[in-house]
Parts: C-alpha cells; sequence; structure tokens
C-alpha cells in the first residue's frame, strides 16, 4: 500500500516512524513545503509529476487552508482515502467533501499526542473519527487497537472535539496561573494538598501556556464560540501571567 504523510513536522514524522515500526508492506512517502523539514517532496504537484499514486493521503498540515489547497491536488482516480489530521475549524470536513464528493473517501482524525510520551502517541490511545470512518477504520487498524478508533456519525463533533479539549486544558492551566498569582509563596504546597483529592488534578503553573496546540486550539474555539466568556477571560489571565513572572523565569529564578 503507498501511503502519503503531507506535512513533515512533528506529527508527521512521528505517523511515518510508527508506520515503519508495524514492518507492513506500506511504501510511505513524505512531503513538505519547507525544505528544512527533509521530506521527499516539497508539493502533491512534484509527487504527481513523477506519475505515483497512492491509496492513503493523511494530512497533518497547519491550517484549514493548507489542508484544502492540498486535497485541490490530490489525484483522485483511484478513490483514495484522505484523512484530516490537523486540528481545523468546524466545517472543514464538509467543505473538503464538497470538493470531493464521491471520488474519495474521507475522514476528519484530529491527531493526539503527548511531547515525549511514547505511549500517549499518534496510534496508542482513543482517538475520534468522524466521516467515511469505515474505510477509515479499516485503514487505521493495521496500525491502531479497535477500541481506539471512536466513530461519529457528526464530523464536525469530531473536528470540535479536538478544539474544546484542548480549550478545556487551557482553561485548567489558566486556573492553577490565577491561583499562583493569588498565592504564589504557598501555591505549590497548596496544588500539593489540593491533588490529594481524588477527583481534582491541578495542573502546574510554570512559564505561561506556550507551545503550539493550546495557543493555537483556544483561538480556534474563541473564533468559533464568540460569544462565550470563560474561555476568552482565560487567555487574559495567561497574558497577565505571562507578564507577571515571565522576567522572573528569564533570571532563571
Amino acid at each position: 500500500m503507498n501511503i502519503v504523510i503531507v506535512g513533515y513536522g512533528n506529527v508527521g514524522k512521528e505517523i511515518e516512524r510508527k508506520i515503519r515500526l508495524k514492518e507492513l508492506d506500506d511504501r510511505v512517502y513524505t512531503i513538505d513545503v519547507n525544505p528544512k523539514m527533509n521530506a521527499e517532496f516539497l508539493d502533491i504537484d512534484e509527487f504527481n509529476r513523477r506519475e505515483y499514486t497512492a491509496e492513503v493521503y493523511i494530512v497533518c498540515v497547519w491550517s484549514q487552508k493548507q489542508v484544502l489547497d492540498v486535497i485541490k491536488k490530490i489525484k483522485l482516480d483511484n478513490k483514495p482515502l484522505i484523512s484530516i489530521e490537523t486540528t481545523c475549524p468546524p466545517g472543514t470536513y464538509e467543505i473538503a467533501k464538497n470538493m470531493v464528493k464521491d471520488k474519495a473517501y474521507l475522514i476528519v482524525f484530529p491527531e493526539r499526542r503527548v511531547v515525549n510520551d511514547d505511549f500517549h502517541s499518534v496510534f496508542n490511545h482513543p482517538r475520534v473519527m468522524g466521516g467515511d470512518y469505515e474505510q477509515g477504520r479499516e485503514f487505521y487498524l493495521r496500525y491502531m487497537l479497535w477500541e481506539n478508533i471512536i466513530p461519529t456519525d457528526n464530523p464536525e463533533l469530531a473536528e470540535l472535539c479536538k478544539i474544546v479539549e484542548n480549550a478545556y486544558r487551557y482553561i485548567t492551566i489558566a486556573i492553577a496561573e490565577e491561583l499562583r498569582m493569588l498565592i504564589p509563596k504557598h501555591f505549590e504546597e497548596l496544588r500539593y494538598l489540593m491533588n490529594t483529592k481524588w477527583n481534582i488534578d491541578l495542573p502546574e503553573a510554570r512559564d505561561g501556556i506556550k507551545g503550539i496546540c493550546l495557543p493555537k486550539d483556544i483561538k480556534l474555539f474563541n473564533e468559533y464560540f464568540k460569544e462565550n466568556k470563560m474561555f476568552k477571560l482565560a487567555e487574559k489571565i495567561n497574558e497577565e501571567y505571562n507578564e507577571r513572572y515571565q522576567s522572573i523565569y528569564d533570571q532563571g529564578c
């Protein structure tokens, strides 16, 4: 089976690694517009010019626009499976499905991974799948357990689930940040004492909510739910926390 991974960043590289570890009879091609990523091809056009074909395209780029640009260029002659693993605004699947119609199987299957945690990596834990999930599940069962593929008949909920779960995580960290601002001297001990209760899990308050996923997803959430109050407040708390504590972390204290 020929598999194309479009987007060769952290997620794309992890997917390729996991596929190769299975040692199945699969040929994996990698594509990324950034030459520094060291993918085999810079774009879909270059792949097409080689007259290659693939049964599966795994799309793990950055934005909705990039997802749709990739899908426009995929050859649909053999009715491939297209898996959108990118976190996108709800409604992306519907736009993409109108583009491919019945010429491709299409699923939305947002990635889930924890950095430096191989157990909670791309194929090793439960993930939500929407769209043509029967065909999608048939492919991913090559690498995943049946019970780890959670299907839904509503692709928009699969898209929304990833955004909301990260926005929820963002809020829990923002709560910890505000508590640290309120009681800086005793925050760590208070956190330890609170977390002795079985249904409490207050996260750490480190150097602000940074990285890639959480800041991106809270913005997607706030753009989609424009009237929400709590999640917008969490962004403001994080901004204040960053301003108050950044100088401390810059000094290595």
